[in-house]
């Protein structure tokens, strides 16, 4: 929200304005192996020819190089004049109202300004610019104000609404952006979005969505020799290939293990394999020095990651370095984030609830921006409710590792009916 925490773990392009690139600059990158088609489908997104309003949702598994893209497309963006709004919403931020449209507008708040008065004032209520005048926002009113605001910023040049794991929006917030996309009409709106498959419920007409595939033989040999590099003998590839799935993330995570391990590659075609993607990334999380992991988990419950935030809060001042030296975390001046979202989630995940819970405590004391929502995360995991069960039994935990591939997740609800 202003003022507070952004989107989560956004390494936001800044922003640019219209005209500062020529629009017929291609984009490519070695992350992106293997993904030349819906890099091409993202330049015809940005086409400043093309029909407005557009509108792309790319989804996927965990790992299958949905954030990769979406960062690629968004850099590109930048670079072509448009103006970002940009949110990456956190699982443990589903249930806060409003937080991901306050990551939307956190640097737009300046537009509500030039918007009717009812409008104005349910804008600047939910973002918590403004304290509430007795009856509660009206949710019409939201809406409408949020559409409006995206034709007044829209005005100036083209507008890309960005919203990286979709399934982690609020519910008011995604109720809004659904709303204004459907009703944005003949102004220069784009929206790029990624899911994973169970966010079908965030949908609207003119939405298209692709689906990320798993990645052949060949691009996980070229990713794994960038990444780490070392030359798999082909067996191990194709062994690689079957028990990833073709998953580019968990791949890398095996061969990672692999290469830790220190066998020599007569040795590895037997060497017995992580079956999962959690067990891999358990594996390599232990192995990091204390500190590196105490700033890998603290960056996994921060928002908007800093390095002032982060270090506070471990107390250490070469955590970072350690960190970001093991290839857990990327440095970006003064942003920290994480080298993928799944290795923050396990980090996560390993920590106890007593853990956790002096975690948020450090990271309440480290800032003042950064207090309410880690007291708030806090109180969740102690305070009692008529809901918590009693005390003689263990308090059941909200696991992270839930999130990654190979594990049973629950239907979500319908989250925007």
């Amino acid at each position: 929200m202003p003022g507070s925490e952004g989107g989560h773990n956004a390494a936001t392009p800044p922003t640019a304005r219209p005209g500062a690139v020529e629009s017929s600059q291609s984009f490519s990158g070695d992350e992106l192996v293997g993904r030349e088609g819906e890099l091409r489908r993202i330049e015809q997104l940005l086409d400043p020819t093309g029909a407005v309003p557009r509108a792309l949702l790319v989804d996927g598994p965990p790992g299958i190089g949905k954030t990769a893209l979406w960062r690629a497309g968004i850099e590109h963006a930048a670079k072509r004049g448009f103006r970002l709004l940009l949110a990456r919403p956190a699982e443990a931020e589903a249930a806060l109202a409003f937080a991901a449209l306050g990551d939307l507008l956190g640097e737009a708040v300046d537009a509500i300004g030039a918007l009717p008065e009812p409008q104005r004032r349910a804008l600047r209520v939910a973002l918590l610019l403004d304290a509430p005048a007795g009856a509660a926002i009206e949710t019409r009113s939201l809406c409408v104000a949020f559409l409006g605001l995206l034709r007044e910023l829209s005005s100036d040049g083209p507008l890309l609404v960005g919203v990286d794991d979709v399934q982690w929006l609020d519910r008011p917030s995604a109720s809004a952006l659904v709303f204004a996309l459907r009703r944005i009409d003949r102004v220069p709106v784009v929206f790029f979005g990624t899911a994973r498959p169970t966010a079908a419920e965030f949908t609207f007409e003119r939405l298209e969505r692709i689906a990320l595939g798993p990645l052949d033989l060949s691009s996980l040999d070229r990713i794994i020799r960038r990444s780490l590099g070392e030359q798999l003998p082909r067996p191990v590839l194709r062994r690689l290939e079957r028990i990833s799935g073709g998953n580019p993330f968990y791949a890398l995570e095996l061969a990672r293990a692999l290469t830790r391990r220190g066998e020599s590659p007569p040795e590895i075609d037997s060497l017995p394999l992580p079956e999962t993607l959690t067990e891999a990334l358990r594996e390599r999380i232990s192995t990091l020095p204390d500190e590196a992991r105490q700033a890998l988990v603290a960056t996994a419950a921060l928002s908007t990651p800093t390095k002032s935030v982060v270090t506070a809060a471990v107390g250490d001042p070469h955590a970072l370095d350690r960190a970001a030296h093991a290839n857990v975390l990327v440095l970006d001046g003064e942003r920290v984030r994480l080298e993928h979202p799944l290795v923050g989630s396990a980090a996560y995940a390993m920590q106890g609830d007593a853990e956790r819970r002096e975690l948020h405590r450090r990271l309440a004391n480290s800032s003042p921006v950064t207090r309410i929502g880690h007291v708030i995360s806090r109180t969740r995991r102690t305070a009692p409710t008529k809901r918590s069960p009693p005390p003689s039994r263990p308090r059941r935990r909200v696991r992270a590792r839930e999130a990654l591939p190979n594990r049973p997740r629950r239907s979500p609800s319908s989250r925007w009916s």
